[in-house]
């Protein structure tokens, strides 16, 4: 199997990381609108609603952002550390690519002509055009051959080195993608088999309750899918940035096996105040969704270990000596460290969440929405700034120049600043049971 250039690679990396940025520049106008209207300062012209731009954030940022820019770092750490795609995984990869475009484009469309005002979760029985789910639909099948590219290249690395050790980026890769074609399959069921032969007209009803766990079978592996790549770059990178080492490989390993494990499937805490889904299931559920405690605080053990031995290299002395010697001018580590502190206050509302008898508190209230604006949109946004700084450099062959970076930093402060604000106003007035 012939190997092609390594140009082609990053110009495949590089395509994803295009769509991201593009969505996530639409998507956050949408909701600075959404923030103007709910105010009461702005009134939209020619009918524009606003669930409308409400859902036009939430797919954009939720779904599509988050997507196309993990695909295109998993495709970039395989590459980087496995060695280039061969011909093969390169057609699988632009045909993902191209696949997952085309789909969003559907959906979008018909998001914009307000045929698909359904939000981000497109709960029945509110119902799209069917190009909406279509468009999905092909989101979904381009992620997979996109994983298919992914897996391909692995089990050649595996062919090409038998009895080695993979690259722990690339073992990072793959769980990942793995994860996501598992969780995928419950939205492209749900999508497949209900929802888009109902927008059709072929069937007069669907069964909302399996159309809801379906979903939910998809959105909370979602939320790891959104973790692990921020992980991938907390526990290989960001000890290369500060000049140190991986703690424990077989630790950053073990970690990801047990994110798999755990999420599959994950999402009936999300319906414990529903009728019809049995009261055993929920509880084990809830138990599982506990148990995904225990990789991240490994993972943050991991990651302050790594500091601290880093810090003791350098001369600190005392107990959080190590502290200083960190390198916070440098936006490649800062921004990420910003996110990874977010990630505390944010885990600890997941359990609150998560639990039977504290999410009766703040279910269906704005509590939700502000948990997800502190992981997704502060640790997960944040780390994917802080890897873009060194992965865009990298594809491109440009420099991040001092004035760069320190536009960076400002960037982040100016984000997390923003983003602080607004998450504990919504966590205070879910509390208060805002809706």
């Amino acid at each position: 199997m012939k190997n092609m250039s390594d140009t082609r690679g990053r110009s495949l990396s590089l395509a994803h990381l295009y769509v991201a940025y593009s969505a996530l520049a639409l998507g956050g106008l949408a909701g600075l609108l959404q923030v103007l209207v709910r105010s009461g300062g702005l009134t939209l012209p020619a009918g524009i609603g606003y669930y409308q731009i409400l859902t036009v954030h939430g797919v954009l940022l939720g779904l599509i952002l988050t997507t196309f820019f993990i695909i295109g770092f998993l495709h970039a750490s395989i590459i980087r550390t496995s060695g280039p795609y061969s011909n093969r995984s390169i057609v699988l990869g632009w045909l993902g690519f191209w696949i997952m475009l085309i789909g969003t484009l559907m959906s979008a469309t018909m998001i914009l002509l307000n045929e698909a005002t359904v939000l981000y979760t497109f709960y029945a029985p509110l119902m799209a055009h069917w190009l909406f789910y279509l468009g999905l639909t092909f989101v979904v099948v381009g992620s997979w051959f996109s994983g298919a590219a992914m897996i391909s290249a692995y089990r050649h690395w595996r062919k090409e080195h038998p009895g080695q050790t993979s690259p722990l980026l690339t073992f990072m890769a793959i769980i990942t993608i793995v994860l996501w074609i598992i969780a995928t399959l419950g939205v492209a069921g749900t999508v497949l088999f209900q929802l888009l032969p109902w927008s059709l007209g072929i069937v007069e009803r669907v069964d909302v309750l399996t159309s809801r766990t379906l979903f939910w079978y998809f959105g909370h592996p979602l939320v790891y899918f959104w973790l692990l790549p921020a992980y991938m770059a907390w526990y290989a990178v960001i000890p290369k940035v500060i000049g140190g080492r991986v703690f424990s490989d077989s630790l950053a390993r073990l970690s990801f096996i047990l994110f798999l494990l755990f999420s599959i499937p994950v999402g009936f805490h999300h319906q414990l105040v529903e009728p019809g889904i049995d009261a055993f299931w929920k509880y084990l559920q809830v138990v599982l969704t506990f148990m995904v405690v225990i990789p991240s605080l490994m993972t943050a053990f991991s990651l302050f270990a790594t500091f601290e031995i880093r810090g003791r290299e350098l001369g600190s002395k005392g107990l959080f000596g190590w502290l200083r010697k960190l390198p916070w001018k440098d936006a490649r580590f800062t921004v990420p460290f910003i996110g990874m502190l977010a990630f505390i206050p944010a885990g600890a509302g997941g359990l609150i969440n998560a639990s039977n008898q504290m999410n009766q508190v703040v279910h269906n209230t704005i509590w939700v929405t502000g948990h997800f604006h502190l992981t997704l949109a502060t640790t997960v946004v944040l780390t994917f700034f802080g890897i873009s700084y060194w992965l865009i450099p990298h594809l491109t062959g440009r420099v991040l120049t001092k004035e760069m970076n320190r536009l960076a930093i400002i960037q982040a402060i100016v984000w997390t600043v923003g983003m602080g604000i607004m998450s504990l106003s919504m966590h205070a007035a879910g509390l208060l049971g805002a809706p």
